[in-house]
């Protein structure tokens, strides 16, 4: 399932159904649960307490009590609700996995999913609660807490509790049987749906860093010849020829860089205009990498354990571990994090008297304007570092520490079985976070295109209307 469709279901109104050809493997997977239920045999998650109690033995007549136990003491999360476009798509995608037939669901609870969405019921999930370990565990209790009738969810715009909107929507809550509460609970969708809407944001921000480096080339009269496609096809990285040509595109026929085309005494441009296709693209690389994880993902079963209906067995694993998406969330932060880095060194250049080009201090011609647009265009400048240094100073530890991946958190006292955590969902909050820190960084950069205005005797090609249509939408759609 791509992030598009993702998307479509979790920012729109899209219809979810399930597929015709998903039913029968998902029958066949119940009736494996059914049978050991009814030979009474001991397997994990279906007739057995969970963790350190899996060696305890329970009663067939308390295993759909045990299933209720397992969601109601998981929903446990704190902090502000999940939004509605996140806790979409974790419904959406623990819906689809399910479909696999690999979890021993019943039809009925994977068709109330569905349900939930097209009426647009919508759990309360808090955010924080998830480490990672055996799945998100916390924040899926609370969409399993919600589709049982209890705990709280929105509906048409109102919070109440969750029988309520059930019945405002026309839906019954459903009963869990056996292993349902588990086949709910291990799986790493909550941190998908955050991460993966983070990660679309972020690639469509890949491409207005392109527009806004490309206003800040022109305001600081530079050069596209570090562009050619020559030069990106002798070190030819997808994502830098993207980008290469990309900005030969928005800057195609500008009348200001013929205005300095000739005895220009500049041999090249700074780092931080002529490695644009470098860094830009490197960013492109691997958001394209942390996409092709979550595609994999999406379409993966990852609870425990899972049920193999060709033959009946059922085997205890660890599909749930999060971490190959907690990898590819700090890739995604980190790579962020430098389009952050570069698009600051850009803003620095252009409000710098010592190297605009002769652009007036701050982009403001004199008196009272000169100092309130001088400062607000230095605090917004810290904003996009983090508020740690001044703009006039290149001070980038803070940047450099926000790096670190944030999965390196195990610690070697910890002796329950869950000893090596993913911590996901810190990883996914935390490329969210960077996704949104570069969406303030670029509207800065752009709201300096103002110095373009300056070069006022040239017309220019990636003029005020490309750029500004290109942020408007970003904004609109985030």
């Amino acid at each position: 399932m791509t992030l598009t469709e993702i998307a479509t279901v979790a920012l729109g109104d899209a219809a979810v159904e399930v597929s015709p050809s998903a039913r029968p493997r998902i029958l066949a997977s119940r009736k494996v649960i059914e049978d050991i239920v009814a030979r009474d045999a001991v397997v994990y998650g279906v007739s057995t307490g969970f963790g350190k109690l899996s060696d305890v033995r329970i009663p067939r007549g308390e295993l759909a009590q045990l299933q209720l136990n397992l969601v109601r003491s998981h929903a446990c999360g704190i902090g502000n609700p999940l939004p509605e476009p996140e806790v979409r798509a974790m419904i959406l995608l623990r819906a689809n996995v399910l479909t696999l037939g690999l979890s021993g669901i019943r039809f009925e609870i994977i068709e109330m999913l569905c349900k939930m969405l097209n009426c647009r019921v919508c759990p309360v999930v808090p955010e924080k609660g998830s480490v990672g370990a055996s799945g998100d565990l916390a924040p899926l209790a609370h969409l399993a807490l919600s589709l049982i009738g209890e705990g709280e969810a929105f509906f048409q715009g109102e919070r109440m509790e969750s029988r309520e909107a059930f019945r405002r929507a026309g839906l019954e809550p459903v009963e869990l049987q056996a292993k349902e509460g588990l086949a709910l609970l291990n799986g790493t969708q909550a941190m998908h749906a955050v991460g993966g809407l983070a990660l679309l944001r972020a690639k469509r921000l890949s491409r207005v860093a392109d527009v806004s480096g490309a206003m800040s080339l022109e305001a600081l009269k530079g050069t596209p010849v570090a562009f050619d496609p020559r030069l990106q096809n002798a070190r030819p990285h997808p994502g830098q020829k993207a980008v290469a040509k990309h900005l030969l595109s928005i800057l195609e026929g500008s009348e200001i860089r013929q205005s300095h085309l000739k005895e220009d005494p500049r041999i090249q441009d700074a780092y931080s205009l002529r490695c644009m296709p470098q860094v830009h693209g490197a960013v492109r690389d691997a958001l394209s990498h942390c996409e092709n994880v979550l595609l994999i993902e999406s379409g993966s079963a990852t609870d425990n354990p899972l049920v193999f209906y060709e033959n009946g067995d059922v085997i205890s694993g660890g599909n749930f571990h999060g971490a190959p998406l907690a990898l590819a969330f700090d890739y995604a932060a980190i790579a962020l994090t430098d389009l952050m880095s570069i698009s600051e060194r850009r803003i620095e250049r252009i409000i710098n008297p010592d190297m605009n080009e002769g652009l007036p201090a701050f982009l403001a011609r004199h008196g009272i304007r000169f100092y309130d647009r001088a400062r607000r265009c230095s605090r917004s400048a810290q904003r996009s570092k983090g508020a740690r240094a001044p703009i006039e100073h290149r001070q980038c530890s803070y940047i450099g520490w926000k790096r670190r991946p944030r999965r390196d958190g195990n610690d070697r006292r910890i002796e329950t079985p869950s000893d090596c955590r993913s911590w996901r969902k810190f990883a996914g909050d935390r490329a969210a976070r960077r996704g949104g820190g570069f969406g303030t960084s670029a509207s800065i950069e752009s709201g300096c295109w103002r110095g373009t205005r300056f070069r006022h005797r040239q017309k220019n090609r990636a003029g005020a209307d490309a750029g500004s249509f290109a942020l408007r939408r970003y904004r609109a759609c985030c």
